[in-house]
C-alpha cells in the first residue's frame, strides 16, 4: 500500500513516544497485587476504590477524546500534562496516610491516564496509513501487555514492604513525562465527518455486553491478592506474579485471536468464553497456588482475545465514518465497567456475605451463557476469514 501523502511524517523519536503511550497505559494495575495490604491498613473502608477509581476517569476521557478525534488538538501538551498528573497523583500516596487523600490522588492519576490511553490509538490512526498503521497497532498491543507485566510485578514486590511503598512504582512516569515532549505536533488525518455519524443499531447492545464483562472481570483482578492470602497460597509478591502470568497469557491469547480471526472467525467468541469458563472454575475450585495460577493463565487466554474480538464485532456492524468513534467507545465502556465493579462487589457482599467466590461464579455463569449464545447465534456466521467481515476491525485501509 502507498502511504498517504497528506499524512505528516513522524520522526523516530516521535514514533517511540507514541508507542510508549501504550506501555504506560497499564500503570493503573500497579496497585492490584497490594489490595490485601490496603484492606489491612484501612479496615472498614472501601479499599477497592483505590484500584477502581482511576478507571472512571479513564473511561470518561476515552469518550471525550474519541468524539474529539480528527479535530485540532494539542496532543504534545496533553501528553505532558497527562504524564505529569500520573507521576504526581501516582507517587503522592506514598507519603500520605489519610484514605481520603489517597483517593484524591488516585482520581488525579486517573485523569492523567485518561489523557494518555485514548491518545495512543488516535495518534497511530491519524499519523500512519495502510500496513504501517496496522503494524504499529500490533506493536502497541505488545507494549501494553509488557507494561502490564512490569507494573504488576513491581507492585507486588513493593507491596511486600508496606502498602505505601507500592505507590513509588509510579516513579516510572518520570520517563513518560520525558517522552511526552517528543509527541509529534501534527494534525491527525481522521475524518471529521465521523462525529456526525449516528451509532449503528447493534452498537448499544455490544457496548452493554462489554460493560458487563468489564465489571465482572475487574472484580477478579481486584480480589486476586485477597484470594491468595485467604487460602494461604502466598502474599503480594505471589499474587503479583500470578497477575503478570495472567497478562502474559493475554499476549498469547492475542496471537491466537490474530490467527483465528483470519481463518476461523466463527470460533473466536465460543473459544474465548469457553477458556474463560474453564479458567474461572479452576480458580474457584483449585485452592492450591499452582491451581489458581493455572486458572488465571487459562482465563488470561480468553481475556487476551476479548478486546480485539469486541472491536472486530463492533467494526463489522459499523460504518467507516463511525469506526474510530466506536472503537473509542468500546475501550471506554470497559474502563467504566471496571469502576462500577466496586458497587457490584458490595451488592454481592450484601447478598452472599462474601464478594470473592460469588463474583468468580457470577462471571463464570456470564461467560457460559455468552459461549452458548455465541455458538447458537454467532456474530461472524457466514464469514470464512477471507471476507472483510471476517477480519478484525481496524482503521480503514488506504
Amino acid at each position: 500500500m502507498k502511504a498517504d501523502s497528506t499524512v505528516p511524517k513522524v520522526s523516530r523519536s516521535g514514533l517511540t513516544a507514541i508507542v510508549s503511550l501504550y506501555f504506560f497505559s497499564m500503570g493503573f494495575t500497579l496497585v492490584t497485587p497490594a489490595m490485601a495490604e490496603f484492606a489491612a491498613a484501612f479496615p472498614g473502608r472501601e479499599c477497592s476504590l483505590i484500584n477502581s477509581l482511576p478507571t472512571l476517569f479513564i473511561g470518561l476521557a476515552g469518550i471525550l477524546l474519541g468524539r474529539a478525534a480528527g479535530r485540532r488538538l494539542p496532543y504534545r501538551e496533553l501528553a505532558v500534562t497527562g504524564s505529569a498528573l500520573a507521576l504526581v497523583g501516582g507517587c503522592l500516596p506514598a507519603v500520605l496516610g489519610d484514605f481520603g487523600l489517597v483517593l484524591v490522588c488516585r482520581a488525579v492519576f486517573g485523569i492523567g491516564l485518561g489523557l494518555l490511553i485514548p491518545m495512543a490509538n488516535i495518534l497511530v490512526n491519524g499519523n500512519f496509513t495502510g500496513d504501517r498503521r496496522l503494524a504499529l497497532l500490533g506493536a502497541g498491543s505488545i507494549a501494553m501487555n509488557a507494561g502490564g507485566i512490569l507494573f504488576q510485578t513491581i507492585g507486588g514486590l513493593l507491596a511486600e514492604n508496606g502498602w505505601q511503598m507500592t505507590f513509588w512504582g509510579h516513579i516510572l512516569y518520570a520517563a513518560a513525562l520525558v517522552l511526552a515532549f517528543f509527541i509529534p505536533r501534527t494534525e491527525t488525518a481522521a475524518a471529521p465527518c465521523m462525529h456526525r455519524s449516528p451509532l449503528p443499531r447493534k452498537i448499544p447492545g455490544i457496548l452493554a455486553l462489554f460493560f458487563i464483562y468489564g465489571m465482572l472481570q475487574f472484580t477478579l483482578m481486584t480480589n486476586t491478592a485477597a484470594l491468595f492470602e485467604s487460602r494461604n497460597a502466598g502474599g503480594a509478591a505471589v499474587s503479583g506474579l500470578a497477575l503478570s502470568l495472567f497478562t502474559l497469557s493475554g499476549c498469547i491469547g492475542g496471537l491466537i485471536f490474530g490467527i483465528l480471526s483470519r481463518r476461523h472467525p466463527k470460533t473466536v467468541f465460543p473459544l474465548l468464553f469457553g477458556l474463560s469458563v474453564i479458567g474461572l472454575i479452576a480458580i474457584a475450585e483449585l485452592e492450591s497456588r499452582t491451581g489458581m495460577i493455572l486458572g488465571l493463565m487459562t482465563f488470561g487466554l480468553g481475556f487476551g482475545m476479548i478486546i480485539p474480538a469486541f472491536i472486530m464485532w463492533a467494526g463489522s456492524v459499523s460504518t467507516p465514518e463511525a469506526l474510530l468513534k466506536i472503537t473509542a467507545y468500546v475501550t471506554s465502556v470497559l474502563y467504566l465497567g471496571d469502576f462500577v465493579s466496586t458497587f457490584w462487589m458490595n451488592l454481592n457482599t450484601a447478598v452472599f456475605g462474601s464478594s470473592i467466590l460469588s463474583n468468580i461464579w457470577a462471571m463464570a455463569l456470564f461467560c457460559l451463557i455468552a459461549a452458548v449464545a455465541m455458538t447458537v447465534r454467532n456474530p461472524f456466521a457466514g464469514t470464512d476469514g477471507s471476507s472483510g467481515s471476517g477480519r478484525p476491525a481496524g482503521p480503514p485501509s488506504d
